[in-house]
C-alpha cells in the first residue's frame, strides 16, 4: 500500500510539473504495474492449490519447506531444504524467511521514507541534510551485524554437533546392550536379569530424550513428567523420584542407566563391556550439557544493546537525508536498506538459540525419533526370549531332514568287439543343482513364493508374508504402520537382497524413485506396489519367470 501511495504521488507530480514528458509518465506507469504484478504473484504463492498423493502443484511444492507430521500426538519437524528450488520459490518463500520476523521494522522504515518524501516534495519543506554522517556511522553497525551473525552461525552448528553426539551415543549404547550381553545361560534358558535390563534401557533412553528436550527448552517440570507418563516411558515409582529431584531430570535418568548396567556385569561377554557402556552414558551427559549451555547462555547484553541502538537510530533517520537529496527515491531505497539490516539482525537472533522450537531451529524431534528407532532395531523393548528346547525334544518342523540315500554309480558295461555297439541314449538335461539349506532355498525364492502370480499380500505364501511383515516393521520406526518415501527406498533394497533379486534391483529402485515424496504406504499397499514393480522390472530386463533363486 505504501508503494502504491508513492506511485500515486509520483503521478500527481508528473501531471502538474512534467506534463510534457509523456515518456517519463509511461515509465512510471509500467513500474507501477510491475510492482502490482509482483504483489499478486506473491499472494498466489502464499495460498497454494491443494495437492494429492499422486500429484502436486508447483506452488505447493514451493511451500514444502518445513515438513511436519503427527506421530503419537506430537509433531515431527524437518529442517527446510531449498535444494532444487527455483530462485522465485526461494525469494517469495515466507515461512522461514528473515522478513517474517522483522517486517514491523521494515514497514516503519518505509512509512518514514514516504513521510520524508511528502515533506520534501509536497509540503515543500526545503531542508538540507547530507548523507555524510550516515555514511560514517554505517561501519560500526555493519561490523556488529557481521560479528553477531558469525557467532550465531557457530552456535547453530555447535548445537548440531551436540545433537549428533546424542544420537550416536544412544545408538552405540543400544548396540552394545544388544551384542555384548549373554541372553541364555548354560542350560539354554533365558536370563531374566538381562531381558529386564534391556527393556528398562530402551524405555529410559526414550525418557532421556523427552526430559532432555524439556530441559533445553526451559519447560522442565510437570510438563516433562506428564508427557513421559503419557508415552509410557515413566513408571509410577520413577515418577516419584523425578518429582523429588525437581530439575536436571536427564542426569537422574543417566544415573538409573548406570546403576542397572553395573548389575548385569556378570552377564557381559567381555570384561571391558562395562567400561564401554559407561563411556556411552558419559557421552550422553556431555551432549546434554552442550545443548544446555547453548540454551542458557545468550549473547552478551551490552553488545546486543549497543548494536540495536545504533542500528535503529541509523535506520529511522536515514529517510530524511535520502529524501533531501533524491526526493521520491527515499521509500524504495530505505525499504531495501531496512530489509538488509533488520533481516541480518533477525537471522542472528534466531540462530543464537538453535535448540528452540522456531522454524529454523534444529529439529530435535527428528533426533528423538532416531533414538526410538535405535531402541526398536536393537529389540530392547521386546519380550524376553523363549528358552531353547533340548535337542531330543525339537518339534518336527525344526528337526533336520533325513539324509538322502547315496546313489551308487551304475556299473560300467564292457562292449565286446564282436557285437555292434548299442545306439546312444538321448541326452537328458542335468537337473538343477540343489540350493544350500539356508533362508534362500528354492522354497523361499521369488518364483516359488508366487511373485509372478500374486497381486496382493494375501496371495503370497505364509513365509513371504512373514518376511514382508518383518522387514516392514523394521523400517516403521514411529509405529504409525506406514512408511514414507525415504523408508520406501531402503525397504525395497532390503527385500531385493532378501530374495536375491540382483538383476531387477536397479529397475525396482528406479520405480521407487518415481513415487511421490509425500506418499504414505501401509504393509498391504507396499506389497501391492512391490509386486507390480517386480513384474515391470522383469518385463524391462526380458527375464522369464525364474525357476530357481
Amino acid at each position: 500500500c505504501c508503494l502504491h501511495l508513492s506511485c500515486v504521488f509520483a503521478y500527481v507530480r508528473l501531471f502538474d510539473v512534467f506534463f510534457s514528458h509523456l515518456l517519463l509518465l509511461y515509465f512510471f506507469c509500467a513500474l507501477h504495474l510491475l510492482l502490482l504484478s509482483f504483489f499478486f504473484f506473491f499472494l498466489m504463492i502464499r495460498r497454494p492449490p491443494r495437492s494429492t498423493l499422486s500429484s502436486s502443484s508447483a506452488a505447493s511444492d514451493v511451500y514444502k519447506r518445513q515438513y511436519q507430521r503427527r506421530v503419537r500426538g506430537w509433531l515431527v519437524r524437518r529442517m527446510i531444504n531449498a535444494a532444487g528450488w527455483s530462485p522465485a520459490a526461494i525469494i517469495f518463500s515466507w515461512e522461514g524467511s528473515a522478513l517474517a520476523n522483522c517486517w514491523p521494522e521494515v514497514l516503519a522504515t518505509l512509512l518514514l521514507g514516504v513521510l520524508a518524501a511528502l515533506m520534501k516534495e509536497e509540503l515543500e519543506l526545503d531542508y538540507k541534510i547530507t548523507l555524510e554522517g550516515h555514511t560514517l556511522a554505517i561501519f560500526p553497525i555493519a561490523f556488529g551485524l557481521v560479528f553477531r551473525t558469525g557467532m550465531s552461525y557457530n552456535r547453530f552448528f555447535e548445537g548440531r554437533a551436540h545433537c549428533g553426539k546424542f544420537v550416536h551415543s544412544a545408538r552405540t549404547l543400544c548396540r552394545r546392550a544388544h551384542n555384548h550381553l549373554h541372553t541364555l545361560d548354560m542350560n539354554g534358558e533365558a536370563i531374566s536379569e538381562v531381558a529386564d535390563f534391556k527393556s528398562r534401557l530402551g524405555r529410559w533412553l526414550k525418557l532421556f530424550a523427552i526430559v532432555q528436550r524439556h530441559s533445553i527448552r526451559h519447560t522442565e517440570g510437570a510438563a516433562a513428567i506428564q508427557e513421559a507418563v503419557e508415552k509410557g516411558a515413566l513408571l509410577e515409582e520413577e515418577q516419584t523420584k523425578l518429582e523429588a529431584v525437581k530439575k536436571n531430570f536427564p542426569q537422574q535418568v543417566l544415573i538409573w542407566i548406570s546403576q542397572e548396567t553395573v548389575k548385569v556385569k556378570q552377564h557381559m561377554k567381555h570384561p571391558d563391556v562395562l567400561i564401554w557402556m559407561e563411556e556411552s552414558v558419559q557421552n550422553l551427559l556431555e551432549a546434554w550439557m552442550g545443548m544446555h549451555k547453548l540454551a542458557t547462555t545468550p549473547m552478551p547484553f551490552p553488545f546486543v544493546q549497543m548494536l540495536l541502538s545504533l542500528m535503529y537510530l541509523w535506520m529511522f533517520t536515514l529517510p530524511f537525508p535520502v529524501a533531501s537529496s533524491f526526493g521520491w527515491a527515499s521509500p524504495p531505497v530505505c525499504l531495501l536498506l531496512a530489509l538488509s539490516l533488520f533481516g541480518l539482525n533477525s537471522i542472528g537472533a534466531e540462530l543464537e538459540d538453535p535448540m528452540g522450537d522456531e522454524t529454523n531451529d534444529l529439529p530435535y524431534d527428528v533426533f528423538e525419533g532416531a533414538v526410538a528407532g535405535a531402541v526398536k532395531v536393537c529389540k530392547l523393548e521386546s519380550a524376553p526370549p523363549a528358552a531353547a528346547a533340548p535337542p531330543e525334544q525339537l518339534p518336527e518342523s525344526l528337526s533336520p531332514p533325513p539324509p538322502e540315500p547315496i546313489q551308487q554309480p551304475e556299473p560300467r558295461k564292457v562292449i565286446s568287439p564282436f557285437t555292434p555297439p548299442a545306439a546312444p541314449a538321448p541326452a537328458v538335461p542335468n537337473p538343477p543343482a540343489a540350493a544350500p539349506s539356508d533362508s534362500h532355498s528354492p522354497e523361499t525364492s521369488a518364483s516359488s513364493l508366487g511373485f509372478e502370480r500374486a497381486e496382493t499380500l494375501s496371495e503370497l505364501s505364509p513365509e513371504a508374508q512373514q518376511t514382508f511383515a518383518g522387514l516392514f516393521e523394521r523400517y516403521d520406526v514411529d509405529n504409525s504402520h506406514t512408511i514414507d518415501f525415504s523408508e520406501l527406498s531402503k525397504l525395497t533394497t532390503n527385500v531385493c537382497y532378501e530374495y536375491k533379486l540382483a538383476r531387477v534391483r536397479k529397475h525396482i529402485a528406479h520405480q521407487a524413485s518415481l513415487v511421490d515424496q509425500s506418499v504414505k504406504l501401509s504393509l498391504e499397499e507396499f506389497t501391492t506396489w512391490f509386486l507390480h514393480s517386480f513384474k515391470l522390472a522383469n518385463a524391462e530386463v526380458g527375464l522369464s519367470p525364474p525357476t530357481s533363486p
